[in-house]
């Protein structure tokens, strides 16, 4: 990358045709770290496109007419600008802060403390990202410079992400829009717009994390809402989206840096609860509560949500009345009870009629009233009714184990009953024929 002024730690510099333009490192160390990790990954055979003893200074973009660079601090920092200011302070040894400002105007500062890293980076607007002892903040805008556009984040014990790209970026970046992120013991993300003529800010995208999974959000001006995240519901994110980060790449390889860059900024890296156990939020003064549990153990179990509700609600409801639904849908299924004995069937050559004959002998009433449900305890006396007289190919009668002879058989409906109610049998209306030549015949005495 041609910068002019470039500086490193200890070191300062300023632009020979332009005072305004310089970069400042007078307050910051060699990063040891940066060093060990040159060695560590040069012995692995590793190799980043790029040193980050190199990365280890501040510098001003040598086609610029102004723009200031400053680093600090003894960890890692980097800080380069075109046209705007960038201030990296990595204070202690095990940290590492990155700010880089391109556009005018525009401002990326970058603030790591102990065993963390800050990343700033803005194409127009500005950018801040502190990182607390083992926090990660990263804050990434792309929009026009006049859009009054920021994004900050801050982060201990965890991640923090905010990233803007608009509208005017698409050609670059072609996955617009604002994203906040946030996973840690304490995180805070948001991305603002400033209106230049009122100076009055709003919200575009907001969120804090307590303790990981206790969050609050706001997406621009609607409603806060408060959530317990789903711990076993993580995921990953990057820094950018891979297209805006290859975006991100080709724009910054025209100013010479590394393809390495464009490949940190899209590896996931970032936790990310996907999903709510609870999630709370106020609409003109009436809560809302919601949870996403349902859909989630859908995915990680094996479960699958039923689209067809009718079928769900049926096959709910014949289960709750001992039923069994038959069939590829409620309105053709054939419904059996599963209280009532199952008839048996008794068929001969010669005679339809006997199609179904009960288990147990069938009480026949000497009124053409109904009878009563079948019942399936030991046979019983048969009320008095005229004898029978004989039929041909009446269908033969085996006698129940009790002393009562029984009944003859009765034609009976079709076998499909369509109600879980026990089926109703009516008494002939004429004498039942007596048994032909092929079995005895069968009467009923009265009492």
């Amino acid at each position: 990358m041609n910068t002019d002024p470039w500086c490193t730690p200890g070191g300062q510099a300023t632009a020979d045709d332009n005072p305004d333009v310089k970069a400042d490192c007078s307050d910051a160390q060699p990063a040891v770290i940066a060093q060990a990790l040159d060695k560590v990954l040069a012995a692995l055979g590793v190799d980043p496109g790029l040193k980050l003893t190199d990365l280890n200074g501040a510098g001003v973009l040598d086609w610029t007419d102004n723009g200031v660079a400053t680093i600090k601090g003894s960890g890692l920092g980097s800080a380069i600008s075109l046209g705007g200011e960038a201030t990296a302070n990595a204070h202690d040894y095990l940290s590492a802060a990155l700010a880089y400002g391109f556009g005018s105007p525009s401002s990326a500062k970058a603030d790591a403390s102990f065993g963390s890293i800050a990343s700033a980076v803005t194409l127009g607007g500005a950018v801040d990202a502190t990182s607390l002892p083992l926090g990660f903040a990263f804050s990434t805008n792309a929009d026009d410079p006049d859009a009054g556009t920021s994004a900050s984040t801050t982060a201990f014990g965890g991640f923090a992400k905010a990233t803007n790209v608009g509208d005017s970026m698409a050609f670059f970046f072609p996955d617009t829009g604002a994203k906040t992120v946030r996973s840690a013991l304490y995180a805070d993300a948001k991305i603002t717009s400033t209106d230049s003529d009122t100076g009055a800010t709003k919200n575009v995208s907001s969120c804090t994390s307590v303790a990981f999974i206790f969050q609050q959000s706001q997406e621009g001006d609607g409603p806060v809402v408060y959530a317990i995240k789903n711990p076993l519901d993580l995921g990953l994110d990057s820094i950018l989206t891979k297209d805006d980060a290859d975006g991100f790449g080709t724009l910054a390889g025209a100013f010479g840096a590394p393809d390495a860059i464009s490949k940190i900024l899209k590896v996931k890296l970032i936790p990310e609860f996907e999903s709510d156990i609870v999630r709370i939020s106020f609409q003109n003064g009436t809560p809302k509560i919601e949870t996403d549990i349902p859909e989630w153990l859908g995915g990680p179990f094996g479960g699958q949500k039923s689209n067809d509700g009718a079928a769900t609600q049926a096959s709910a409801f014949t289960s709750a009345m001992g039923l069994r639904m038959v069939g590829s849908s409620p309105a053709a299924a054939e419904v059996t009870s599963s209280v009532l004995p199952a008839p048996a069937t008794s068929a001969t050559s010669d005679s339809p009629s006997s199609a179904l004959t009960s288990n147990g002998p069938v009480s026949a009433p000497a009124t053409s009233a109904p009878a009563p449900a079948i019942d399936s305890s030991p046979a019983v006396p048969a009320p008095s009714a005229p004898a029978p007289a004989p039929v041909e190919s009446a269908p033969a009668v085996t006698p129940a184990p009790a002393p009562v002879e029984p009944a003859p058989a009765v034609e009976a409906p079709a076998p499909a009953v369509s109600a879980p109610s026990a089926p109703v049998i009516e008494a002939p209306s004429a004498p039942a024929p007596a048994a032909t030549s092929d079995a005895p015949a069968v009467s009923l005495s009265t009492e």
